[in-house]
C-alpha cells in the first residue's frame, strides 16, 4: 500500500479522473496517538472528488482531533472487486501496525461510501466503526446507482456479482457499528439505499445510527449551507468519540 504524507510535493487535482493503484494521503495532526479516519471520496467509481469529499473532510477531522487519510481507490476499468477488497484489507493491516493510531474508522461518500462499507467485510484489530454519507448500497435494481454499479462490476467474474457486492449482503454479526446519513430529496442515489442497509444491520444486531434529513441534493460534502443536513459533522464527531 502506497502511503503519502500531506507534506510531500505530490499534488492531486480536485477531481481525479484516473487511478489504478490504491494509495493513501496521510494527514496526521501531530505525533500524539489518536484515532485515524480513512476518508473515501465519491465520484461514481468514475472519478474521485478529491477536494470536496477529500481534503475538505480531512481538514475538518484534523481540527476535530483525528488523524486522517484520503484513500484513493482504483477507478472504472481498473477495478477488480476481489483485488479491490484485498487492497482495503492490506490498508487495515498497515494501519493496525501503526503505533500512532489508537482506533480506525472509515468514512465514505456516495460510491466512496460503498467502498467504505466493504472495509467491514473481514475483521480488523483496530477498525471501530464506519460512517456512510449518502451511500451507494445496492448494486441491484430497483435502487442501484447505474454508473457506480456498472463501473464497479465491469470486471467481476461472479455471475451474481451485483448481489454479492451490494452492501446489504456483506453485513455480518461482527460488522463494525455504523453511522449513516442521507437526504430524502436525493434524486441521484435514493435514500432507500440507506433504509435497506439499516434493515440489514438491524437483522444482524449490528449497532447503528441512521439520520434522514428533509432536504438536500446529492453530493453535499460537509453540507455547510444546507438546513438540517449541516448538522451531520457534529453528530458524527459525537458518535466517533462515544
Amino acid at each position: 500500500m502506497i502511503r503519502h504524507s500531506e507534506k510531500e510535493t505530490i499534488k492531486f487535482p480536485d477531481y481525479i479522473q484516473e487511478n489504478d493503484v490504491p494509495q493513501v494521503v496521510d494527514y496526521f495532526c501531530d505525533d500524539a496517538v489518536r484515532p485515524y479516519i480513512v476518508v473515501c471520496p465519491g465520484g461514481g467509481y468514475e472519478v474521485l472528488s478529491y477536494a470536496h469529499e477529500g481534503t475538505e473532510i480531512v481538514k475538518w477531522l484534523n481540527e476535530a482531533g483525528f488523524h486522517a487519510g484520503i484513500y484513493l481507490y482504483p477507478l472504472a476499468s481498473k477495478i477488480d472487486p476481489e483485488t479491490f477488497i484485498a487492497a482495503e484489507q492490506e490498508l487495515l493491516t498497515d494501519l493496525d501496525s501503526d503505533d500512532r493510531i489508537s482506533r480506525v474508522f472509515v468514512l465514505g461518500f456516495s460510491a466512496g461510501a460503498h467502498a467504505a462499507g466493504l472495509f467491514g467485510m473481514r475483521p480488523s484489530q483496530k477498525l471501530s466503526g464506519i460512517v456512510l454519507c449518502y451511500p451507494v448500497v445496492s448494486l441491484t435494481a430497483p435502487f442501484r446507482h447505474e454508473g457506480s454499479a456498472n463501473n464497479f462490476l465491469q470486471n467481476a467474474l461472479e455471475p451474481n456479482a451485483a448481489t454479492v457486492y451490494s452492501l446489504e449482503n456483506v453485513i455480518h454479526s461482527n460488522y463494525p457499528r455504523t453511522f449513516i446519513w442521507h437526504t430524502v430529496t436525493d434524486d441521484a442515489v435514493p435514500y432507500d439505499n440507506s433504509l435497506r442497509l439499516a434493515q440489514a444491520l438491524k437483522s444482524h444486531k449490528v449497532p447503528f445510527e441512521l439520520h434522514l434529513f428533509e432536504e438536500g441534493h446529492h453530493g453535499l460534502g460537509l453540507a455547510k449551507t444546507t438546513p438540517t443536513a449541516c448538522q451531520w459533522p457534529v453528530l458524527v464527531e459525537s458518535w466517533l468519540y462515544s
